[in-house]
């Protein structure tokens, strides 16, 4: 039977990450059980995937569209101007240096390590279109620095195939997952490490003790959203279509319909309206409409991002899967070459090596999973990792596409 209509797609879809997102927050132990063994952000791709493959629902051009030049958009804009920018002030300065290290050498670690693998695997450095290998690296790279919103942002500036998006995507959870656990168990060795790095086997964390501090409560910050919040999103969405029209008409007079050439992604819209509404999210951020209902605006943008993941996995097909382990190898000499440029930095400004293990995580984790790191340490860390985890999703999609370039030069 095939249910292939736009209304019975989108209800598929929506149904599909509402059950997702309730059941991973279930206490049922069956539920710990089957998100243990494969985590709720892979079960968004396959269960839509599966759907496809089976020609039971299937996505059309158009919800692609609203998807990408719509939905991802908003996401953006709600979950940037969340951002609490006047708390990132409070971050101790190495902790910042050891932090920005990390992302540099997240930035320059893909083109290098796709450089270094493609010498012994050149079919890595063809250019094959959407199906080209740096295309899944760099949407890798925009969930390392800013999770899934950035994955996404990066499949839309640089295009890449649902196969291959699913393959970095696979790649991506595993690796995190992997360096997950040897962060957490290098805390068994901080005093060694701290010798090397700082000279010193002292482990203070006082000045690490940092305060992030709300001026509304939290029955306040869970309110709906009034009108005037609403209509600023929609009147910021309409904006940023039009100037992303202009902007994608000035890049094609400026560089031609070339697609092989390094800056081509200047010709896309999806680009434009990426640029725009990190932006635009960035000015909201500085005024007080949406802090006074952060906490539903931020489970909002994180929902539709769950969401945006669900459509894609409706457009990818099963059958024609082939995984591709040239990734790990990239993946692992990656965060390697990250590693040591957190390891150089902290051992010339002697950082203490919880900087680094939180830093490596808010750039490649997020705000949980640094969180967890930070208290292996001590608890009164946990603050520092989430305001790092936040600096992270603030500069993730211009990193990514400064990643996005470097990789083009690979090519």
């Amino acid at each position: 039977m095939n249910l292939g209509n736009d209304i019975v797609a989108i209800i598929f879809l929506t149904t599909c990450t509402a059950f997702i997102y309730k059941s991973s927050q279930s206490n049922s132990q069956l539920f710990k059980t089957v998100y243990k063994w494969i985590p709720a952000i892979l079960w968004l791709y396959i269960v839509p995937a599966l759907a496809n493959t089976l020609n039971w629902v299937t996505a059309s051009e158009g919800i692609k569209d609203v998807t990408s030049n719509w939905v991802l958009p908003f996401s953006i804009i709600i979950l940037t101007a969340s951002i609490d920018i006047k708390s990132l002030f409070t971050i101790t300065k190495k902790a910042v240096i050891v932090f920005f290290l990390g992302t540099i050498g997240i930035v320059l670690g893909g083109p290098l390590a796709l450089a270094i693998v493609g010498a012994f695997d050149p079919s890595l450095l063809n250019d094959i279109g959407e199906h080209t290998a740096w295309r899944g690296l760099v949407c890798i790279t925009g969930s390392w620095i800013n999770g899934s919103a950035g994955q996404l942002s990066m499949r839309e500036a640089f295009g890449c195939s649902e196969e291959l998006f699913f393959t970095a995507a696979t790649t991506d959870i595993i690796l995190q997952n992997g360096w997950l656990v040897i962060l957490l168990y290098s805390s068994r060795f901080q005093t060694q490490l701290n010798k090397w790095l700082t000279k010193s086997i002292s482990q203070e964390y006082g000045t690490e003790t940092l305060k992030v501090e709300t001026e509304q409560s939290t029955d306040q910050k869970n309110k709906l959203p009034d009108l005037l919040s609403i209509f600023i999103i929609l009147g910021a969405l309409g904006g940023i279509q039009f100037l992303a029209d202009s902007t994608t008409q000035f890049g094609v007079e400026l560089i031609g319909n070339n697609p092989t050439d390094s800056f081509s992604f200047l010709t896309k819209k999806s680009f434009w309206l990426i640029i725009l509404a990190s932006l635009i999210g960035l000015i909201l951020s500085f005024t007080p409409f949406l802090k006074k209902h952060s906490t539903t605006w931020s489970w909002t943008g994180n929902l539709t991002i769950l969401y945006i993941i669900a459509s894609i996995g409706l457009q990818f097909d099963l059958a024609v899967f082939n995984f591709r382990f040239s990734f790990f190898m990239i993946g692992i000499l990656w965060l390697l070459i990250h590693l040591t440029f957190m390891l150089i930095g902290a051992k010339l400004i002697k950082a203490p090596w919880h900087y680094s293990a939180i830093g490596s995580q808010a750039n490649i984790g997020g705000p949980a999973s640094s969180s967890i790191i930070a208290a292996t340490f001590h608890p009164s860390l946990v603050p520092l990792a989430i305001l790092l985890s936040v600096l992270s999703n603030l500069i993730g999609n211009y990193a990514g596409i400064i990643a996005g370039i470097l990789f083009q030069w690979i090519i």
